[in-house]
């Protein structure tokens, strides 16, 4: 029967073996947890879990992810976001006596928006609205959001702008903010112009405000 405890004795030694080098694996020299690396996707360790300072921000949900990408992700959805820029009227591409769109906002795949606003400012220098307008021309504003991710529906207006045709509107009228809410991982918005009459290509600074992943912004450009 000596074999029998032989046998015994030098499995004993193989599980504490193996017991150990899980130890090794698990934790450094100083007896602290390893972390697991950048982006981990096993499940089978705690660390796994916990995650890596270094993992990308996660917001959408799986089973793949650690606590601290979802921990980056709540900030991301959080921590408000501005992209400025200049949309064009181009009044060789398009006829803008009809609601003619300007901008456009698209949710990054599965990303809602949230605290989405529109700044946009009629009075730029030289290249603005009012100065390529003729005083007492009009600008009419439409915002609208794509519902069911597919037809477009009106959402909201601005109010009717009428034109100095030098520049000096003053702060009350020379520029509008949009207060839009929550895009959903259907939608977009978009923005429309329309004048009462067409003098020239302008340009309209905007400033679009959220809170979420980064969504593309498509403003129209004056080739």
């Amino acid at each position: 029967m000596k074999w029998i405890r032989k046998i015994k004795r030098e499995l004993m030694y193989l599980a504490i073996g193996c017991s150990v080098c899980l130890v090794a694996i698990m934790f450094d020299a100083d007896g602290q947890s390893r972390v697991p690396v950048p982006d981990e996707t096993r499940n089978r360790l705690s660390q796994h879990v916990l995650g890596n300072k270094e993992d990308a921000a996660a917001i959408a949900l799986a089973n793949t992810r650690s606590l601290v990408a979802y921990t980056k992700g709540a900030f991301v959805r959080l921590e408000p976001v501005e992209s400025a820029g200049e949309a064009d009227i181009d009044i060789s591409e398009a006829v803008y006596t009809g609601f003619t769109t300007l901008l456009t906002i698209t949710p990054a795949t599965g990303e809602p928006l949230v605290d989405l606003a529109i700044d946009l400012d009629w009075n730029k220098d030289t290249t603005g609205w009012d100065n390529v307008s003729t005083g007492a021309d009009t600008l009419n504003i439409a915002v609208l959001s794509k519902v069911d991710g597919t037809n477009w529906r009106h959402l909201m207006s601005g109010t009717q702008v009428t034109a100095n045709g030098n520049g000096t509107l003053d702060s009350s009228e020379s520029g509008e903010r949009f207060n839009v809410g929550m895009i959903g991982v259907t939608g977009e918005v978009r923005v429309e112009v329309q004048l009462s009459a067409e003098r020239g290509d302008a340009e309209i600074p905007y400033r679009v405000t959220y809170r979420g992943t980064a969504p593309t912004i498509t403003a129209v450009a004056i080739p």
